[in-house]
This record gives structure tokens, C-alpha cells and sequence, in this order.
């Protein structure tokens, strides 16, 4: 009998039998408060596009690595629903995407990078 393939909440796949710790969508860093990051209430999302094998799960720890190294609260995503990624025009994956924008695709980055990205991007919010 064929197993089912994974769900988008399920957080593993057939590629990675341990799975992605964690569960679809998580608030992390600065103490995990759920508060925005900016006065406008502007909480940064990171989405980790891809089917959920070893490099999605490289680069979704890369990415909590950043959030950490950058000093912000972040909601992160796995998305492993193909629409949504081509949706964002994201062929190679995994890929990465900060408040909507594609950061990163077919790679992954180093952390530092990342966290870059992210104050970056809380600058411009």
C-alpha cells in the first residue's frame, strides 16, 4: 500500500523521515511574545518554500538562526503546497521569502545573510 503523501501541516515528508521539528507556523525570537516588531504592528512572516526534504529543513534552521542573530520576532512558515511556491515565481527550491518578498530560491543561505535580510527589512517596514 503507497503512504499517503504529506500535508502541508504535516511537517515531514517521504524524504525525511524525521520530519521538520516544529509545528506549520511558529513565533520565535525576543522571547517569543507574539508583539510586533515595529509601531505600526508589523510582524515579520518568513516562509520556507519547498516539499519538505533535508534542504528545507537546512534552510528553515538557518532561518531561526537569524531571527535569533538579528535580534527580531519572526512568524515562520513551511510552505509545501506547489501553488503557493510557483505562486511566488519560485522554481528551484527551497526557497526563502520575508514579508511576501523572494529572498532566495535553489540555495541556502548562510544565517548571517539571512539576518541581514531581516534588518533590512525592519528598517524598510
Amino acid at each position: 500500500m503507497p503512504a499517503a503523501a504529506p500535508s502541508e501541516r504535516s511537517g515531514g515528508s517521504l524524504r525525511d523521515p524525521e520530519g521538520l521539528p516544529g509545528d506549520d507556523s511558529q513565533i520565535i525570537g525576543n522571547g517569543a511574545t507574539g508583539t510586533p516588531i515595529d509601531g505600526d504592528g508589523h510582524m515579520t512572516t518568513i516562509e520556507v518554500l519547498g516539499p519538505g526534504c533535508y534542504n528545507c529543513y537546512l534552510l528553515e534552521q538557518a532561518a531561526r538562526e537569524a531571527v535569533e542573530l538579528a535580534g527580531v520576532e519572526a512568524q515562520v512558515v513551511k510552505v509545501t503546497d506547489y501553488g503557493r511556491i510557483a505562486g511566488y515565481g519560485v522554481r528551484h527550491t527551497p526557497g526563502l521569502v520575508i514579508d511576501g518578498r523572494v529572498v532566495s530560491a535553489g540555495r541556502i543561505p548562510a544565517a548571517a545573510d539571512i539576518a541581514q535580510w531581516l534588518t533590512a527589512n525592519r528598517v524598510q517596514a
